[in-house]
């Protein structure tokens, strides 16, 4: 299974998000400009904008019952292993980042415009879940 949506990360930039049976990554969709202050811009800062743009914006793997993310924080990168489903899905708990920043509330597929609650990326997200739908549910159950 692979899905592809295009979807706005809450911070308003456009993302091309990819959800396999094992991993959900983000992408972005515009390339970033860096700005330069006090000279034009060269070799250097091109090569930084490109990298940044190949770089995803998010990745979510899944292990078992476990997720780990691994999400673009400015110009640095933030990873968190050992997640439960709750934290990706509905809620994150408590989580003190690196400099004491504290990334409690949204759970992360929201952060890259995914929603459970969306009819576009529900049957993507729950098979990516492991959960199958109801039907195929009841469909077991009567067999």
């Amino acid at each position: 299974m692979v899905k592809k949506f295009r979807t706005t990360s809450t911070g308003g930039e456009p993302l091309e998000v990819v959800v396999t049976s094992d991993t959900i990554t983000a992408y972005h969709i515009k390339k970033r400009e860096l700005t330069v202050i006090g000279k034009e811009k060269g070799k250097p800062e091109r090569d930084l904008e490109e990298a940044l743009f190949r770089e995803p914006a998010m990745t979510i793997r899944k292990w078992d019952s476990k997720y780990s993310v691994d999400f673009e924080a400015g110009f640095q990168r933030g990873s968190i292993s050992g997640l439960s489903k709750k934290d990706v899905f509905e809620h994150i708990k408590k989580i003190e980042m690196y400099r004491g920043e504290d990334i409690t509330g949204k759970p992360f597929i929201e952060w890259i415009g995914l929603s459970l609650d969306d009819p576009k990326h529900k049957s993507a997200l729950r098979e990516f879940m492991g959960e199958k739908s109801r039907s195929t549910r009841k469909l077991k159950r009567m067999v």
